[in-house]
């Protein structure tokens, strides 16, 4: 192994076998074929720039600031490991066309939209990005992304931490994220915003293990995308200082985009921390509509009853509400699902059910049930087949009726109250094909 020290000035440096270690200054690299790896420790922009595309290693121990250096194209497999702090002034400081991965508990921070992007199917390559640990920011709140993945390129995001004022990830082409920590302060009060992480263009993103943080929102899928969530903790929180829309989704779905929650946290301040929506960002043929997100949740626990709209056969949720809510449209649970209300109140206008072999316990709060219909008999919660439905310290009125309970189901009440205008609980247990069994404790 060749060493060049740091006190060391070489012209021209030409490798022609075996490795080198690089600790001072080069001016031009030359590496032939048959030359092992070759690893410089960068001292200033202008090694930076003559390393590239020729060391296999750049490391950087010294902090630096790249002043208006232009971007850097990466057109070879490289390596950056960065034990520094490290300043981009130019969108995007890293263009890579090759595999390139950038590892180091360093922080790099771009005074502009972005650090890196990643290209692939739209400059005809298909390019890899790997990045392990450290510590990345940017300013710019009106466009860009710290990280920007093309269709057609790779992207996988390990344990590092990521606070950017617009995107933190774009998400097209393949991006796989393993824990780490994302945050972004974007709002509808800067004009254009941002999710915090976006897949679009018929991307495929999958989360594992992740804390994601926002404002207007955390997670999206647009343009017939793939998300995949594991196991991630996801809030999307009101900002001080700004009275405008604040807080939205904390999962967004549209644009024919499929989402799957695996698990996890989902919090909003907003009414619905989980929402589908059609494409603001397709353009739908004349007289037609725009394709509609989908959402399939199998697990997880949400700040909202809004993730009962999307349970998979199967599905096993909580519901931690953290403000009053609304159910406002029929939801029929034959998952299993718990709701604490949290001394909140949730108001249900719409039929609202337990069905199959569903199980539904609901405790710690209120329940109005304001009855749409024009008699005013018909229970907003009602209990079929053989489900199990349950409140547990609940107080409840209706202008209408208020529960019922049929076919086998089994219905419990404790410690709560039942204040309706015409039936607190009823049955139909006169038809003989029904044989519903209530349970009241302490009421």
């Amino acid at each position: 192994t060749l060493v060049v020290g740091a006190d060391v000035t070489v012209g021209t440096l030409t490798v022609k076998a075996g490795s080198a270690v690089i600790y001072g200054t080069v001016t031009t690299l030359v590496k032939e074929e048959g030359a092992g790896e070759i690893e410089w420790h960068v001292t200033n922009v202008a090694d930076v720039v003559n390393a590239a595309n020729k060391a296999d290693v750049i490391v950087f121990d010294t902090d630096m600031n790249f002043g208006n250096q232009s971007t850097i194209n990466i057109n070879k497999p490289t390596k950056i490991i960065n034990n520094a702090k490290l300043t981009f002034n130019t969108a995007w400081q890293f263009d890579n066309y090759s595999e390139l991965t950038l590892e180091g508990e360093g922080t790099i921070h771009s005074t502009t939209r972005g650090i890196v992007q990643n290209y692939g199917t739209n400059q005809g390559v298909e390019a890899k990005l790997t990045v392990n640990g450290g510590f990345f920011s940017m300013e710019q709140n009106n466009r860009g992304s710290v990280f920007y993945n093309y269709p057609g390129a790779q992207m996988s995001l390990n344990g590092i931490t990521v606070n950017s004022t617009f995107y933190a990830v774009y998400a097209a082409g393949n991006v796989t994220i393993n824990g780490g920590k994302f945050t972004s302060s974007s709002h509808n009060g800067n004009g254009n915003w941002a999710y915090t992480i976006k897949a679009a263009e018929g991307g495929n993103l999958i989360i594992n293990n992740a804390e994601v943080y926002g404002v207007q929102g955390c997670i999206s899928g647009n343009n017939a995308s793939t998300v995949t969530l594991n196991n991630v903790h996801a809030e999307a929180r009101n900002i001080e200082g700004y009275t405008g829309n604040k807080a939205f989704r904390a999962v967004y779905s549209s644009g024919s985009t499929v989402t799957t929650i695996n698990g996890g946290t989902y919090l909003s301040d907003n009414t619905m921390c989980v929402n589908v929506g059609d494409a603001y960002d397709v353009e739908a043929p004349n007289g037609t509509t725009a394709p509609i997100g989908k959402i399939i949740i199998k697990s997880g626990t949400f700040s909202d009853p809004s993730a009962l709209h999307y349970l998979a056969e199967g599905a096993d949720v909580k519901i931690e509400m953290t403000a009053d809510n609304e159910i406002a449209s029929k939801v029929s649970v034959s998952q299993k699902a718990e709701i604490n209300l949290n001394d909140h109140k949730l108001k249900v206008s719409a039929y609202f059910s337990t069905i199959g072999s569903g199980s539904l316990a609901i405790s710690n709060g209120s329940i109005e049930c304001v009855d749409p219909s024009r008699n005013g008999t018909n229970p907003q919660i009602r209990s079929y087949g053989s489900s199990l439905m349950s409140f547990d310290d609940v107080e409840m009125t209706s202008n209408g009726s208020a529960v019922y309970v049929g076919d086998k189901s089994n219905f419990s009440i404790k410690n709560s109250t039942i204040e309706a205008k015409f039936f607190g609980i009823s049955t139909n247990a006169s038809n003989p094909n029904q044989n519903p069994t209530i349970n009241v404790d302490n009421c």
